[in-house]
């Protein structure tokens, strides 16, 4: 097959050898060596055998600016990604500050309320009943009546609900406030004469794990009764407790009991 030059046209004098010079790009097109000679991109080339005509080298090359411009954009692209992702993660995160926020005003409005309860003398603190969803606390209170046979009424119930408890192991203590100090001390006089009590005898539901009805003390109050308890047990004292905000102890039954009002009391003790 005979092929003319794309440059000037003319043809290829094979008997003189003179060869056409094929592109070596898509055009498949053929030149004569001395056309092409000025083509200073073709001639800085190693051969004629890679050399590409000009049409063929500007349909592949890619300009500086174009480069710039698929950089620019790939980095937006990149840096918007980046920014949909963050906003999900703060959006997130914000979430779950607020809920975190929500609790602990939730544990600080009860400690609160426990506080003010504390400075009344008419409180009693349940610990061992199990939490359930939606319970009625108040019937919970007079259900551990009906179990140690006290009578309770709606109405001797001034207020009554669980401390919140940093201790995730720990059921959430029952707090009662009644509006007559008497079925406070009956209750309270009732649970010192049984000396056991259950769970399941208050809900037959409820494990057979043992609950505890006592005076409710102070974060401090309870920090020196465990003291004091302890230092009873180094000399060999039998009884220590808590009753109308003072502290007691007595060595034995049948002995005389001691007050113990303060450190420098406790640590005279023998």
């Amino acid at each position: 097959m005979s092929h003319n030059c794309a440059v000037c046209d003319g043809s290829f004098d094979s008997e003189g050898g003179e060869q056409g010079i094929k592109c070596a790009g898509s055009c498949n097109k053929y030149y004569h060596a001395r056309c092409i000679q000025r083509d200073v991109d073709g001639a800085k080339t190693r051969s004629f055998r890679d050399w590409r005509c000009r049409d063929c080298r500007a349909s592949s090359a890619t300009t500086p600016s174009q480069v710039s411009n698929e950089s620019t954009k790939e980095l937006l692209k990149a840096l918007e990604d980046f920014k949909q992702q963050m906003f999900v993660e703060l959006k997130s995160v914000r979430v779950e500050l607020n809920e975190l926020s929500g609790s602990m005003q939730f544990v600080s409005d009860k400690m609160d309320e426990s506080t003010n309860l504390m400075k009344e003398k008419s409180n009693l603190e349940i610990n061992g009943i199990p939490e359930t969803p939606k319970e009625n606390v108040s019937g919970l209170v007079r259900d551990v009546g009906v179990a140690l046979g006290v009578e309770i009424q709606e109405t001797d119930i001034s207020t009554a609900h669980r401390v919140p408890s940093f201790n995730k192991d720990r059921i959430p203590p029952l707090i009662v406030q009644f509006s007559r100090r008497t079925v406070r001390d009956t209750l309270l006089n009732k649970f010192k004469d049984k000396k056991t009590m259950t769970a399941e005898q208050i809900n037959a539901a409820f494990p057979a794990q043992k609950i505890y009805v006592s005076e409710h003390l102070t974060p401090e109050n309870k920090m020196f009764l465990s003291k004091l308890k302890n230092k009873c047990k180094e000399i060999g004292y039998k009884f220590a407790w808590y009753k109308d905000g003072k502290f007691f102890v007595r060595k034995c039954e049948g002995e005389r009991f001691i007050r113990i009002e303060n450190d420098e009391e406790l640590n005279k003790l023998k």
